[in-house]
Parts: C-alpha cells; sequence; structure tokens
C-alpha cells in the first residue's frame, strides 16, 4: 500500500528515507511536531487525545519484538488508528515532551507501516535534552604526524548527500573530503574540510546525522573549519574540494 503523506512531519520523514541530506531537516520537524501513541494503565479522568496536564502521571504503552520492546509512536491520528484494537486509548503531545518521558526506552515511530523510523533509546535521550545537535571537540595534547589524501576507496554516496546539504547552507562556500592516517598508530579517519563565509551552528552534527546514513569506509568523520579560526586552506592544497558554491 502506497505511503500518502498527511502532514509536515511525514514527508520530512519520507524525504529523509530518500535522501541523507534530508535527515537533519527531518529531526528539526520531528521535535517540532505533535506525535501520537497509546496509553497504557488504567483510564483516568483525562480526555485521550489531549496533551498532559504539568502534574500529571502518564503511563505509555510498550510492544514487544522478540527480546527488543519500544514506545510506538506515531505522525498522525489515522497512523495509529491503523494499530489501534477496540478499547485503546491514546494521546497527543509534543514530540519533545514525549521524548522525556519515554524513560530510557526505544522508540519507533509508525510500526507497521511503509514509511516509519526508529530511535534509540540514546537517540531519544538526545533529541530531548538538544545534544544531538551539539558538536564533539577534539583536543591534541601533542603534535600528531599524519599524511592527507584523497581516499582510494571513495565514498561517493556520502560526498553526494553532502553537496546537496551544503547547497542548504548560503554561508559555506566551499568544502573538502580527505582521508588522514596517523602515523603513530596507523588509523585512518574521514576529514571533511569547510569554508564558510561565518560560522555554521550545528553543521557538524549534521555531517555526522548524513554519514550515519551512508556508506563512509572510514569512521569516524571529523569535520574541520577551513580559513581564520580554523586551519589554513593550504592544509587541502593537493585535493580539490568536492563542493563550491556557485
Amino acid at each position: 500500500m502506497a505511503f500518502e503523506p498527511q502532514n509536515q512531519l511525514e514527508r520530512s520523514l519520507m524525504q529523509a528515507i530518500g535522501d541523507p541530506a534530508w535527515r537533519p531537516q527531518f529531526y528539526r520537524d520531528f521535535a517540532a511536531s505533535e506525535i501520537f501513541t497509546f496509553l497504557g494503565g488504567e483510564p483516568s479522568t483525562a480526555a485521550d487525545g489531549v496533551g498532559p496536564r504539568p502534574d500529571q502521571d502518564i503511563s505509555l504503552t510498550l510492544f514487544t519484538n522478540g527480546e527488543r520492546s519500544f514506545v510506538p509512536i506515531f505522525s498522525s491520528p489515522s497512523r495509529l488508528q491503523a494499530m489501534a484494537r477496540e478499547g485503546d486509548r491514546f494521546i497527543g503531545v509534543s514530540a519533545l515532551t514525549l521524548c522525556r518521558m519515554v524513560g530510557g526506552n526505544d522508540v519507533f515511530l509508525n510500526p507497521g507501516s511503509p514509511c516509519s523510523k526508529e530511535f534509540t533509546a540514546s537517540e531519544v535521550a538526545a533529541i530531548a535534552d538538544g545534544s544531538i545537535w551539539e558538536s564533539d571537540t577534539i583536543q591534541v595534547d601533542r603534535p600528531t604526524p599524519f599524511q592527507i589524501g584523497v581516499p582510494a576507496d571513495y565514498p561517493v554516496e556520502f560526498a553526494e548527500s553532502l553537496k546537496r546539504l551544503f547547497a542548504q547552507k548560503e554561508e559555506i562556500t566551499r568544502a573538502w573530503l580527505a582521508l588522514v592516517r596517523f602515523h603513530d598508530t596507523g588509523e585512518s579517519e574521514t576529514r571533511i574540510g569547510i569554508e564558510a563565509t561565518h560560522e555554521v551552528p550545528g553543521i557538524t552534527a549534521e555531517i555526522r546525522m548524513v554519514a550515519h546514513a551512508s556508506p563512509v569506509p572510514n569512521l569516524p568523520v571529523t569535520v574541520m573549519q577551513v580559513g581564520p579560526g580554523g586551519v589554513p586552506a593550504g592544509t587541502f592544497t593537493r585535493i580539490p574540494p568536492f563542493y563550491e558554491r556557485t
């Protein structure tokens, strides 16, 4: 059965499934949306389908699949009703509120639907507290010799997804993709150099969201600012930029 989107969240979910470059926007749309889930426990005086009061104790239903359990959530009442049984009760609540309520459980958006998304408990917690948009800080305690070049196993799909992501960011003017190999450990990682007219908030987190949805042979992915306040553009002298704003 074809999935016909009924709201912005469902349109965003469909686009993110088909295009990793849209994943950051999907997370923003999810956090800003109302979602629906089944109520557990005994019936209360609160009306079903109404968000919880600040002093209201809410019990959510857990679904089990083998050894896994998760909180089922839905992008619209009709998606929930397609899974409902007679007597089931539900509630509508903001996605951020629900993420703060689930208490360390995994979450499954639209289970049983051809357009669905699983969220791990750690991912849910990161959405709830906003840390999903934070960037990691790398500290180098001593000089670390390394070799930098174009990856032999070039992540074409990842690079194409990043081009589409960067096209949404007017601040980004050029970007490089390189493989860095450290002499002392022999380990490798993918580095993305970004040249921008000014700071691009959350770009490191967005790039890693795209990386998680794309085949990248050399993980982790580290993001570097190129230019004032970052590394000199000469770091990538022998590597042509894979993205240039036209």
